[in-house]
């Protein structure tokens, strides 16, 4: 039987960028993929009930709020991702959103971490701010630390009273 090899964080976050890289060079599709409740990427990104909580915000918020049928819990994870994000482009980029902030920090490059995450919180609003400290308490690593200061850093995003 083959032995399972093992690499640290930023070997691995390397070895995801070069081949979203090469796809993107190539014109390909890139190759995401995404393990619901896994926990292998958790705690930089949050966990499939943080994002359900999350879809179910923005759904409501675009008045789609219809219960969902099935209560096992990939059934409800799944109607509200669908409905938060109801085009396949969009889900994409909502899970794009969710580990490239991350991502860009691990491989080094700040400013472009600031970037995606100041955009993300803007788009998520305080509770996305938020889910990123509860996450990184869970389990956190010395990365992490850092990490949380950069997204304390980041302004707030107007709220709708303002």
């Amino acid at each position: 039987m083959k032995s399972i090899n093992s690499i640290d964080l930023k070997t691995a976050v390397s070895h995801i960028k070069q081949v979203c890289d090469d796809s993107r060079e190539a014109n390909e599709r890139l190759p995401f993929f995404f393990l619901v409740g896994a926990g292998i990427s958790h705690p930089p990104i949050p966990l499939a009930a943080e994002i359900e909580k999350n879809c179910m915000a923005v759904a409501h918020n675009y008045g789609r709020g219809s219960e969902p049928v099935a209560k096992r819990s990939i059934a409800t994870y799944s109607h509200w991702f669908e409905q938060a994000h109801p085009q396949p482009a969009q889900r994409q980029k909502y899970l794009r959103k969710l580990i490239e902030g991350y991502i860009a920090f691990l491989l080094g490059n700040k400013d472009k971490a600031r970037e995606i995450l100041t955009r993300a919180i803007a788009m998520g609003g305080e509770e996305i701010r938020q889910g990123e400290f509860r996450n990184a308490d869970i389990h956190p690593l010395p990365q992490d630390e850092e990490f949380k200061d950069l997204v304390r850093s980041i302004p707030a995003p107007p709220t709708k009273e303002s």
